[in-house]
């Protein structure tokens, strides 16, 4: 991430896209409080794959001593000070000059400077407790923590003690931005898993219309599994679509033979996997649902292949009012040796 080293605090001054200096701290990007500044002094912009800097002011900029006049520009190197107006005293450093993107920046010494993408795990991957995420249906930033969800503004900070974090957009997020790639939905995703007889190895392959997504074997598939079963047991059993699939966390703790900490990192991780698959898919986070106490899994179409047989369950169109709901969402079949199941 681009940043500038600020002479006085000598800490990093991180680069929008469009990133302004000057004496009008309601106007800029970056305040400089000196009567020689101007109210909108520069701008320092990424344009073409580089950044640039640009003059505005009418007292000048100087660039490793080099003065720039009102209007003119220079394409801007690492290490290089900047002057604004008064050539004299401390500068300026260009530091990093990679191209913009969205980050958290670190607050206290546990949290460290990251770039995000669109479902990023806290404090990190290997042990997450918490996500941010952008929610395309919102358009807005959400941290999920504790089984809450809290809207996370531009510069708004991110609690997960002992973690400290702000969060820095480069860009400002627009509704053209978010439905740049194709729209998924959850509801609409169609998950194929493959279970070893003994449930040890669990395989997932995850479509949606032309799209789909070996996601191979991990540890996360047997709490999309065992949800997926759940929900298809609710609907073979007449409950509405509604009330289909809710389990309380204790109850889920219990069948599954671990603690919520462990879970919530399962959840994490699983739809983590989905939102790399499908980038830019719509309420991609809530294919497995959560309420105060209670979770379930919202997909479509469910696959499930073990040894010689294979279950469909349809978890969309099923409703207590079916007169054979049973038969609308399941089917049994033979499948041929070849597509067998091993504990490979």
């Amino acid at each position: 991430m681009a940043y500038l080293r600020d002479p006085i605090s000598n800490k990093k001054c991180f680069l929008l896209a469009h990133h302004t200096f000057g004496r009008d701290g309601k106007s800029v990007d970056t305040w400089v409080n000196r009567p020689e500044i101007s109210r909108i002094h520069a701008v320092i912009e990424w344009k073409f794959a580089q950044w640039e800097l640009r003059v505005l002011g009418r007292n000048g900029v100087w660039l490793d001593g080099k003065r720039l006049d009102l209007l003119e520009s220079a394409q801007l190197k690492k290490n290089q000070v900047i002057h604004f107006a008064d050539p004299n005293g401390a500068g300026w450093k260009v530091g990093d000059l990679a191209e913009p993107c969205d980050m958290i920046i670190g607050l206290n010494e546990e949290s460290i400077d990251s770039e995000v993408d669109s479902y990023h795990l806290l404090p990190n991957v290997k042990s997450p407790v918490a996500a941010l995420f952008f929610c395309n249906k919102q358009e807005q930033w959400l941290l999920e923590y504790n089984e809450s969800r809290t809207t996370i503004e531009n510069h708004g900070i991110i609690d997960v003690p002992p973690y400290r974090w702000e969060l820095f957009l480069s860009t400002i997020q627009s509704p053209t931005l978010a439905l740049s790639n194709i729209e998924y939905s959850p509801q609409k995703i169609n998950l194929d898993f493959s279970v070893s007889l003994d449930e040890e190895h669990i395989y997932l392959n995850a479509s949606y219309k032309r799209h789909s997504s070996d996601l191979g074997e991990r540890s996360h598939h047997y709490l999309l599994l065992h949800l997926a079963r759940l929900k298809s047991q609710h609907a073979a059993d007449g409950v509405d679509l509604d009330s289909q699939g809710w389990i309380s966390n204790e109850q889920l703790e219990r069948e599954l033979g671990v603690d919520m900490a462990y879970i919530n990192i399962q959840i994490f991780r699983a739809r983590k996997q989905l939102a790399d698959e499908f980038s830019g898919q719509k309420n991609l986070t809530d294919i497995i649902q959560r309420r105060r106490g209670e979770m379930r899994i919202d997909c479509h179409l469910v696959t499930i292949r073990k040894g010689g047989a294979e279950e469909k369950f349809d978890l969309q169109s099923t409703s207590a009012n079916s007169t054979s709901s049973i038969n609308s969402i399941k089917s049994i079949s033979s499948a041929s040796s070849s597509a067998s199941v091993t504990d490979a």
